[in-house]
């Protein structure tokens, strides 16, 4: 009977990590811009300085220095590719950029019992808390203050996001910019 016990909660151990690591593959890419505006015509950018992103957040895990590095040099090398600029005098675009970081539930529901023990047939609520993050990255108009386009990612944050957490922005950087207009 213990076995048969133990057993079962390996089962739904496996289950359970699966699913979470079937959540962590699923990164999510959302967009979003000025459709009035043809981003064609700007090709100059500078950053918003880091005190003023900083403002922004309030978990320094993930706003500082150094993820502010990765991030730039992320969308630094993206924007490269769409051929922008960085130009700190004259440019036409600013960019900032939001990170959120979100404690989430998700519930499975295990089939209880067995026919020969129908009382024992209620289903089991397994809930599981997670983190999902949220890389949020805009580009303001910096003539007229107005977002013209905005970029974002959803995932599960990892342990191996942790662990490698330039890789994680990396990978988040150049997903959302698979959605910036122009981009096939």
């Amino acid at each position: 009977m213990q076995s048969k016990k133990i057993m079962k909660n390996l089962k739904l151990f496996i289950l359970s990590a699966l699913l979470l690591s079937a959540c962590g593959s699923s990164m999510q890419v959302f967009s979003d811009y000025d459709k009035d505006l043809n981003i064609g015509n700007f090709h100059s950018y500078k950053w918003a300085s880091f005190k003023d992103i900083e403002s922004k957040g309030t978990n320094p895990l993930y706003y500082n220095e150094l993820n502010d590095k990765r991030i730039r040099e992320a969308v630094n090398k993206e924007m490269t590719a769409r051929n922008f600029n960085i130009a700190d005098a004259g440019a036409q675009l600013e960019i900032h950029y939001h990170i959120v970081v979100e404690d989430k539930i998700a519930s499975y529901t295990e089939p209880g019992g067995s026919q020969s023990h129908p009382v024992a047939y209620t289903p089991r609520i397994t809930n599981y808390q997670y983190r999902q993050g949220t890389l949020i990255i805009d580009l303001m108009d910096v003539k007229n203050n107005t977002l013209v386009w905005r970029g974002w990612a959803t995932d599960v944050v990892t342990n191996s996001a942790r662990k490698d957490p330039e890789a994680a922005i990396n990978k988040a950087v150049a997903s959302i910019f698979k959605a910036f207009p122009g981009t096939k």
